[in-house]
């Protein structure tokens, strides 16, 4: 009867042991992807910092002074101006961001408090063509 109550508790405590070590692998992986999504997104979001600064920089670059608008805003949150893509090329290109609230989220604060948040798209499109 000793020998039983023995094995009994014993494989109480090792379940308790592998249960913990299955919740600790569980919050590893969680880390490991939050980290992941959290690189991912700040080099998407420092690759279009660049092409935004280099399309900024060149506004109205090689644009012949004929043109009236070289910068247009529209009340549907599109800014469209005209740019040289190529500066060996004379033609130049119509490349337009348009800035568009896609969705919200709800964001938790440190506080407990939950906020809403709008969650926005930046659509880039040079002569019509997403890009």
């Amino acid at each position: 009867m000793q020998t039983l109550l023995d094995h009994l508790n014993a494989s109480i405590v090792g379940t308790g042991v592998l249960l913990v070590l299955l919740g600790i692998t569980l919050i590893g992986n969680e880390t490991t992807v939050d980290q992941s999504m959290f690189t991912a997104a700040r080099a998407q979001t420092q690759s279009f910092a660049d092409v935004l600064e280099e399309d900024l920089i060149n506004v109205g670059v090689g644009v012949p002074a004929a043109l009236d608008e070289i910068v247009t805003f529209d009340a549907a949150g599109t800014f469209t101006f005209r740019r040289k893509l190529d500066l060996a090329d004379s033609t130049f290109a119509v490349v337009s961001y348009q800035w568009s609230q896609v969705n919200t989220i709800e964001i938790e604060k440190d506080d407990g408090t939950v906020t809403t948040e709008p969650l926005y798209q930046v659509v880039r499109t040079v002569d019509g063509v997403a890009s």
